[in-house]
């Protein structure tokens, strides 16, 4: 891409800036075109109440702390995103945490609103298994509460040796009470990519992070996919947190056509444009997204919309629209900055606001999913030869009570007794299946009532996106 180098250029010199910023003696700051007098009064004013309270202070004072809660809170007022780490290991923690292997739960967190939240469970992982969700909140860690903590140190607590055990407390949105969930740590490895053909010759590229190795990932996908003779491609960027922004471009290019594909913003006026030289995809496409949607991950879903270039399908993304650099500090730290905000095509913010679906739809999960499976293959079986009818009683009735009941006949017990209460929701039940409403548990009733479990079940642990992305693409 032919910004590419102009923009390591100008990165290149942001953090060379950096480094001298923060390498300068007691933190003087070089003068720059604009007045930073004030700036400078306040820190001579510092070294005065400094030295006033060492005189002063009936303890004595331990100087390391306190230049590193002035760091931390110097950071803090920047933006959720910009961290300073104390000492290099748990900057080293941080850059292994967004590349490559580490051992975790296998969760993307960030700092919103004074919380953190979860952006996302990583596809397969030992969080997205146990039932955490885009959109929880986590507020203690081994019982221990981290509901004020910052996100670099909750990611501390949750790291930890293969195979081990940590219980995290969520406070999840419609539960009064914080969820408990215990999770085995397990080594997680990056792979971003994988792809398979579905029905309709329709290609599926499933992406779940943006790593150094995305990029190739997904054209050899699109090409092994290509040689299936695919009609259509679906892109699933759901629950995709981000990762590396060049990446994202990489492979949006691969989409949209020639011309802009996201803009970086800093102080309020555009810096850089990255553009696309390639020609639009040749067949139509379908991207889907949902609240754990972030960061470089929105970049290419708002280029695909603003392009034309596909229908964006699923729930508002998250709205993280700022890029960060990261470097090691000469004094034993390091330091995460935002260096930019992100912009689309059409110059819409993503900050904040997020990407817009073209078609919203949700996926209904049912958390008790499990436990509605485990309950209904407890079920007894309708095996039976005789046709129960008012008054009559056996396994047939049992088992028909248990199906109805658990289909939302409520008034119906379990009983083995065929009673006017069960009498009649048979007869409803016949009725809503289209066959006489006769309230004779006969072959045809039994086995409809069968059927119905098992598509009440699927339908529980359906992908209505997906579902939606293929018809529109057939």
């Amino acid at each position: 891409m032919k910004n590419k180098k102009r923009i390591a250029r100008i990165l290149a010199l942001v953090i060379a800036f950096l480094m001298i910023f923060f390498s300068l003696a007691n933190m003087a700051f070089a003068e720059e075109e604009k007045d930073i007098t004030y700036v400078d009064e306040q820190l001579d004013f510092l070294k005065d109440l400094v030295k006033y309270v060492d005189a002063k202070y009936a303890d004595d004072i331990d100087y390391e702390k306190i230049v590193d809660e002035v760091y931390n809170g110097f950071f803090e007022a920047l933006d959720p995103y910009s961290t300073y780490f104390t000492r290099n290991d748990e900057y080293d923690d941080f850059v292994e945490s967004v590349s490559g292997e580490y051992t975790g739960i296998g969760v993307v967190i960030t700092t919103k609103d004074n919380q953190c939240v979860v952006i996302s469970a990583m596809a397969d992982g030992p969080s997205y298994e146990a039932g955490i969700l885009s959109g929880d909140v986590i507020v203690s860690v081994d019982g221990e509460d981290v509901s004020e903590a910052t996100s670099e140190y909750i990611v501390s607590l949750l790291r930890g040796e293969p195979g081990t055990k940590v219980t995290v407390g969520i406070k999840r949105e419609g539960y009064a009470e914080n969820l408990q969930f215990e999770i085995i740590r397990e080594t997680i490895k990056l792979s971003s990519v994988s792809h398979e053909v579905k029905e309709n010759h329709i290609g599926y590229i499933r992406i779940v992070s943006f790593d150094s190795n995305t990029g190739e990932e997904f054209k050899d996908a699109l090409a092994k996919l290509r040689e299936e003779n695919i009609q259509s491609l679906i892109i699933d960027l759901r629950n995709n947190g981000g990762g590396y922004i060049n990446t994202a471009l990489e492979v949006a290019e691969a989409i949209v056509p020639k011309g802009p594909i996201m803009h970086f913003e800093s102080k309020g006026e555009i810096t850089e444009t990255y553009e696309s030289e390639t020609p639009q995809i040749d067949i139509p496409v379908a991207v889907l997204v949902n609240g754990g949607t972030a960061s470089a991950s929105e970049i290419m879903a708002g280029a695909i919309q603003d392009s034309n270039s596909g229908t964006i399908i699923g729930t508002q993304t998250f709205g993280k629209g700022s890029a960060q650099t990261s470097l090691n500090l000469k004094n034993g730290g390091g330091m995460k900055l935002t260096v930019a905000h992100f912009l689309t095509p059409n110059k819409n913010v993503i900050h904040q606001n997020g990407i817009t679906p073209d078609i919203v739809i949700e996926n209904k999960a049912n958390p008790d999913f499990d436990e509605l499976v485990e309950q209904a293959e407890q079920f007894a079986p309708m095996i039976e030869s005789q046709k129960p009818t008012l008054n009559d009683q056996g396994l047939n009735v049992f088992g028909a009570q248990q199906r109805l009941a658990f289909l939302g006949y409520d008034q119906v017990r379990v009983t083995g007794i065929l009673d006017e209460v069960t009498f009649e929701a048979i007869k409803h039940f016949q009725t809503a299946k289209g066959i006489f409403p006769y309230g004779v548990l006969d072959h045809t009733t039994r086995d409809l009532l069968e059927t119905e479990i098992v598509d009440y079940l699927n339908n529980l642990n359906r992908d209505a996106q997906l579902e939606k992305a293929i018809e529109i693409l057939k």
